[in-house]
């Protein structure tokens, strides 16, 4: 995540939660309608991604397939520079739903990445405990980076290294 928001223009995260968002991001959504008294937007489908956003949902495979489709259906409807970087489980073609259709079939838009084994990624707790809070646990799929996005966000993620080796320049 750091990566992301140092060097992807990254400033939004989609489905998080207040016990696991990232606070260096100016916007979170939730799942939740109650976080919204710890300051979560709601509803991520109910706006257009736009702009730089990250997401790491559940996994469920029908959100998933909608995920996708809504990242790629916001990504061509708007002339603002966006790109959404989704962690998604690599299910290796043995979904139900096979929201990596929607990576196929559009690749001027989307593409993965990296991919990551199972055991190289931490994740956060489960926000439910009983006695004490549980520690980070490694993940059990394989995972993969994948990017949604238009040429504009294409360009500006291109761009936007070379301005800051300029701007390092200058200040040397």
């Amino acid at each position: 995540m750091t990566s992301l928001l140092q060097g992807a223009l990254v400033t939004k995260q989609k489905f998080a939660s207040p016990l696991d968002f990232d606070p260096s991001y100016q916007a979170y959504w939730s799942e939740n309608t109650r976080d919204t008294v710890f300051g979560a937007s709601t509803n991520a489908f109910d706006t257009k991604f736009t702009g730089f956003s990250f997401c790491h949902p559940n996994y469920c495979d029908y959100l998933l397939h909608l995920l996708v489709g809504h990242a790629l259906q916001s990504t061509n409807s708007t002339q603002e520079a966006t790109a959404t970087f989704l962690v998604l489980p690599d299910w290796l073609g043995r979904s139900k739903n096979g929201y990596m259709t929607w990576i196929y079939d559009y690749p001027e838009h989307a593409c993965v990445l990296a991919k990551f084994s199972a055991d190289s990624m931490l994740l956060n707790p489960t926000e439910v405990w009983l006695d004490a809070p549980p520690q980070p646990r490694h993940n059990k799929n394989k995972m993969q980076l994948i990017v949604v996005w238009n040429n504009q966000g294409k360009q500006a993620l291109i761009i936007q290294p070379s301005l800051a080796q300029q701007s390092q320049a200058d200040n040397s």
